[in-house]
C-alpha cells in the first residue's frame, strides 16, 4: 500500500510528503490492529480498565518503543542506517499507535458512567 502511495506522488517535491507517507500508514496500522485486539479481548472480559491494567497489558509495547529508540539513536549519524531505517521506524510507530489506542481505551473504560459526556 505504501509503495503505491509513493508511486502516486513520485516527482512531487517536498520533504513533508515523504515523512507523511512514512509516518501515517504505520500509525494507522498500529491503531487499527490494537483496536481490533482490544475489542476481541473486551468480548472475552480480558480487557481490564485502568492505568495499572494498561501498564501490564502494554508493557511489551513500551519495551519495543524503547528498543526502537535505542536503535535509532545509535544509528542516527550513519548514512548506511537510513537505507534500513524504515523497518525500526515503522515498527516503533505501530507500537506507538497501539499505546495510544490502549491508553485511550483504558481511560475511556475507567470513566464512571455518570461522568460520560452524553450523560450531562
Amino acid at each position: 500500500m505504501t509503495a503505491l502511495a509513493f508511486e502516486a506522488v513520485k516527482g512531487t517535491s517536498g520533504l513533508w510528503l515523504g515523512l507523511l507517507l512514512n509516518i501515517v500508514p504505520a500509525l494507522v496500522a498500529g491503531l487499527l490492529v490494537f483496536a481490533i485486539a482490544a475489542r476481541w479481548l473486551s468480548q472475552r472480559g480480558w480487557f481490564l480498565p485502568g492505568w495499572s491494567a494498561h501498564g501490564r497489558r502494554a508493557s511489551p509495547l513500551y519495551a519495543l518503543m524503547l528498543l526502537v529508540l535505542v536503535i535509532v539513536a545509535r544509528g542516527w549519524r550513519s548514512p548506511d542506517f537510513w537505507m534500513v531505517a524504515q523497518i525500526p521506524l515503522w515498527t516503533g510507530l505501530a507500537a506507538f499507535g497501539g499505546l495510544v489506542c490502549d491508553a485511550f481505551l483504558s481511560r475511556h473504560r475507567s470513566t464512571p458512567v455518570h461522568m460520560l459526556p452524553n450523560e450531562r
